[in-house]
């Protein structure tokens, strides 16, 4: 009797797993430019969500946003109109004023995943592949610790940071677990994102050029999600107590 009643009670949070739902997840990335992007940065981190409905034969379809963010800049150039002899920019306050350049960017698009079972049961772990298109842009923090070098406020910063985007498309491929309890949900695996950008602002007061070439862009990203379920209502039929 009592394997009985625990046979029935599995067989009925796999059906209970199986039904359609809104699939939540936040998730962490680190990754590394490629192609024209790597001229520009580093190494990189990014956080982000996805909000998808997952239907009961594993497909689903949602949007996809990430914030990404490093320390690694190289461009050439940067703020070279400013720069005394002795490389510094002055702030407003006659002295040599605190600048660092960072990198920031954003991600969004619209993606489809598909689940390959690797069990017979459990309709929602298994590997995960996703695809879909988005927009992707990118720009330079130019951050003032003092707050002082005037020459960078708004909006004269616009001519310094490079922001540029354009359309992409986004690659995932990993392993999703989705327990029959659903107290224990998550995936990880590798992504990536390939962009054709422009500059958005057309024009460098740094080095006085006019930025108007296509780059293609990319990044390859490790990431790991913890994924939050949201089920329509039960089945009358499938209420225990």
């Amino acid at each position: 009797m009592l394997i009985g009643a625990f046979e029935s009670r599995a067989q009925l949070y796999e059906e209970t797993d199986q039904r359609p739902a809104t699939l939540v997840d936040f998730h962490y990335n680190f990754g590394t430019p490629l192609m024209e992007l790597a001229d520009r940065f580093g190494v990189h981190n990014s956080l982000g969500a996805n909000v998808h409905y997952m239907w009961a034969n594993g497909w689903s379809a949602g949007l996809n946003g990430r914030y990404f963010f490093g320390n690694e800049v190289n461009v050439p150039g940067l703020l070279s109109n400013l720069f005394t002899s002795q490389e510094y920019v002055i702030g407003n306050n006659r002295g040599p004023a605190r600048l660092s350049a960072k990198e920031r960017g954003w991600v969004f698009g619209l993606t489809a995943a598909k689940i390959f079972d690797m069990t017979e049961n459990a309709s929602r772990t298994g590997l995960r592949v996703e695809a879909g298109m988005g927009l992707m842009w990118h720009r330079i923090r130019l951050q003032d610790d003092g707050r002082n070098a005037i020459q960078l406020f708004e909006p004269y910063h616009k001519g310094y940071d490079r922001l540029t985007g354009g359309p992409c498309g986004i690659f995932d491929i990993g392993y999703q677990y989705m327990g029959a309890r659903r107290s224990l949900n998550f995936r990880f695996g590798i992504n990536a994102i390939i962009a054709n950008t422009i500059s958005w602002r057309k024009y460098n007061y740094d080095t006085r050029t006019i930025d108007d070439q296509r780059r293609w862009e990319g990044m390859l990203n490790v990431y790991a999600a913890f994924i939050l379920p949201i089920y329509g209502t039960n089945d009358a039929s499938q209420i225990y107590y």
